[in-house]
């Protein structure tokens, strides 16, 4: 019965943890990868959080081949707000990111690039 009570007290252990770390596709191109719930820091940045996934919510996405997801809201903006996925694609030079989207109502996006960390992206 003791072997019994250790072996299911274990298995509830183990099923209860989980694993929230986040994959780094790129440790020499940091900008790679998902980025989600951007916030307006005190300096009037968006400060993004790395993901594995998109939430339901705004984010972006940037991959090796120079495309990107831009995940957005309708153009409406009135609630309730349903997210869309737009393709596009994005070129980084000196620290300017510019990018163009396809079937949105946002065309040309242009952001400085003040931080990129392995958990955060602050542009402007």
């Amino acid at each position: 019965m003791k072997y019994a009570l250790i072996i299911i007290i274990s298995l509830v252990v183990y099923s209860c943890s989980s694993d929230d770390s986040v994959s780094i596709v790129d440790n020499n191109n940091l900008l790679l990868g998902k980025w989600i719930s951007p916030e307006l820091s005190d300096t009037g940045t968006l400060v993004f959080t790395r993901a594995n996934s998109f939430i339901n919510g705004r984010g972006m996405e940037f991959k090796r081949n120079g495309e990107m997801i831009h995940r957005n809201a309708g153009f409406c903006g009135t609630p309730p707000l349903t997210y869309s996925n737009y393709d596009g694609i994005y070129n980084v030079s000196n620290d300017t990111l510019s990018g163009q989207l396809f079937n949105s109502h946002i065309n040309n996006i242009s952001f400085e690039l003040v931080s990129i960390t392995t958990t955060s992206l602050e542009i402007r």
